[in-house]
């Protein structure tokens, strides 16, 4: 290698719950996501790919809003393991200076000059009314998600225990079935007591959705891989801060099994549709649009697939229109 010389990131295939999503809900919206965006920061990139990256930055204001409560929550669990637990006020706080930074930095548009540190809102890039009442409403459930947060059986459980045995929090991790490379980001994961269960906590700022325990049987996968930790000493936790809802079950090993067959099935059929699964190269031809054209009144990518007029309109107005509050793997 040639000092001073940067080597190219390189597109490595592979598998995240966040990944398996996008495949099933819309192929196009897939290759765009892992494909299409890729090389988007370069200042040589083709106009296509830079907007594919900047699009790929985009977020709604649900996924605004979890995306700051997990940021929170974060801040507040590292600083009772470092310092001291601050409180709900001073959390507030806190992220009240996120927000109005980032509505600026999205109304502004200062995604322009730097997409990746800069907020840009789906609402703002297409041209959508976010009525005072809607910011309100949002600024609302924030703060609710914090007051219930601090008032969650994971933090009372996890602050009594002492952070000695916090395992992991907020931690970008990998582990491979196989040659399949597997990404997870547990949220928080903490052990109860000597020789008792693992619990993995996943915080959910949305409603109660049938996905959460998939995505909660690939970190018991992780768990039992990286950790050794056999699927009876594993707690899996749902926290839903927006309406406190707790929600806790014993990993079974035949949920791990069936996560694991998914993984191989869905990691395989999207290999299949790479022109060279080796070198992980993909043309967008073996990638179509979703016909369900209601997905694309709120999806990142309508720009690339539907020019500035927009999707067509369809057949149920968007009656189907989901409200994803949070990516995560």
């Amino acid at each position: 290698m040639l000092f001073g010389m940067k080597q190219p990131f390189q597109n490595e295939f592979s598998w995240s719950y966040s990944r398996l999503k996008a495949f099933r809900d819309c192929l196009r919206r897939y290759y765009w996501q892992y494909y299409g965006s890729w090389g988007g920061w370069e200042q040589e990139a083709e106009p296509e790919a830079r907007l594919a990256y900047q699009l790929k930055q985009i977020v709604n204001m649900p996924m605004w809003a979890g995306d700051l409560v997990h940021r929170g929550v974060e801040h507040a669990l590292r600083r009772a393991r470092s310092m001291r637990l601050i409180s709900p006020d001073e959390l507030k706080t806190w992220l009240r200076r996120r927000m109005n930074d980032e509505w600026f930095q999205s109304a502004n548009q200062s995604w322009r000059q730097n997409a990746k540190h800069n907020r840009n809102l789906f609402e703002h890039f297409y041209g959508l009314e976010i009525t005072k009442e809607a910011r309100e409403d949002f600024r609302t459930k924030v703060f609710r998600c914090v007051d219930h947060f601090f008032a969650s059986t994971a933090l009372e459980e996890a602050l009594s225990l002492g952070a000695q045995r916090w395992r992991s929090l907020e931690t970008l991790a990998q582990y491979y079935l196989e040659d399949i490379k597997n990404f997870v980001v547990i949220d928080f994961a903490y052990d109860r007591e000597d020789g008792g269960p693992l619990v993995l906590v996943d915080w959910k700022t949305g409603k109660l959705c049938d996905e959460d325990t998939g995505q909660l049987a690939n970190y018991a996968l992780f768990a039992f891989h990286e950790w050794r930790v056999p699927p009876d000493q594993v707690q899996l936790a749902l926290a839903y801060l927006d309406t406190g809802e707790h929600l806790e079950w014993r990993a079974k090993p035949e949920d791990l099994i069936a996560m694991r067959e998914t993984i191989y099935q869905s990691a395989a059929a999207m290999r299949e549709r790479l022109d060279d699964p080796q070198r992980n190269i993909a043309s967008m031809d073996h990638f179509p649009m979703t016909e369900q054209v209601f997905k694309c009144r709120t999806c990142n990518y309508q720009r690339l697939c539907h020019g500035k007029t927009g999707p067509p309109p369809s057949a149920n107005n968007g009656e189907h229109k989901e409200d994803n509050d949070e990516a995560s793997d």
